[in-house]
């Protein structure tokens, strides 16, 4: 599954923000500072680092002008941008295609996500960033001790009886926020299900019905290419 995969990591940054692990307004910079050292940002540019933030991270608004995948494909994997292309027919699939050129590349996805230009102030603008996700589920991961599937596990895949064909892609050892959760078709239906109840599954409150009502709702207005005028979280 490719970029459903976002939405899952958006209900698990809104379980732990309910559980009191994380703040959509916590700054990043402070989680990612050897990433951020790393990559030799200064100047304006670290100033906009600054104050980026969970929700920012959520919204895709973190201040870049291209999604940091293609970015980073233009980098390292000129290969890969074929698949990043609008009208794609995809009959590859994109997220192996993904996970195996990241495996081939010495740096870890918050480091290639903060190599991209911060060209725009956080808050502003949406640009659809993969990657966005990705820190999402690497903060999850240091918040919770949990990786994402671990956490994902016991709060909604059994209670939503998911079976054990599920899997996620993993990238340098953590699952990949960003893509590459497998589902059967049915339980695709089954999320769906619950997201249309506010969380709510066979008379438990799984995800707070809050959040997945902020998720859906419009966060940021803009005028997209693909006939999209708003998003939500994930």
């Amino acid at each position: 599954m490719w970029s459903v995969t976002k939405t899952f990591t958006g209900m698990a940054i809104g379980m732990a923000v309910n559980e009191g692990k994380i703040s959509i307004s916590d700054k990043v910079a402070p989680m990612f500072s050897e990433e951020i050292s790393l990559s030799g940002i200064a100047g304006y540019e670290l100033e906009r680092v600054n104050k980026l933030t969970v929700k920012d991270l959520l919204t895709m608004t973190d201040g870049h002008s291209e999604d940091a995948v293609v970015t980073a494909a233009k980098t390292y994997s000129l290969s890969l941008l074929k698949y990043l292309k609008v009208g794609h027919d995809y009959s590859e699939d994109l997220a192996e295609v993904l996970t195996d050129v990241l495996k081939d590349i010495d740096k870890t996805i918050p480091q290639l996500f903060f190599d991209a230009d911060f060209t725009e102030e956080p808050g502003d603008d949406f640009v659809y960033d993969t990657f966005a996700s990705c820190l999402l589920a690497e903060i999850l991961r240091q918040r919770t001790g949990q990786d994402i599937h671990e956490y994902l596990d016991s709060r909604l895949f059994k209670p939503l009886g998911f079976g054990s064909t599920l899997t996620w892609d993993k990238v340098q050892g953590s699952s990949a926020g960003g893509w590459g959760l497998h589902l059967t078709t049915d339980e695709m239906i089954t999320f769906g299900r619950l997201l249309m109840d506010r969380g709510k599954w066979d008379g438990s409150q799984i995800i707070p019905s809050e959040w997945v009502s902020s998720a859906m709702s419009p966060q940021v207005n803009f005028t997209g290419d693909d006939g999209y005028s708003a998003t939500g979280y994930g």
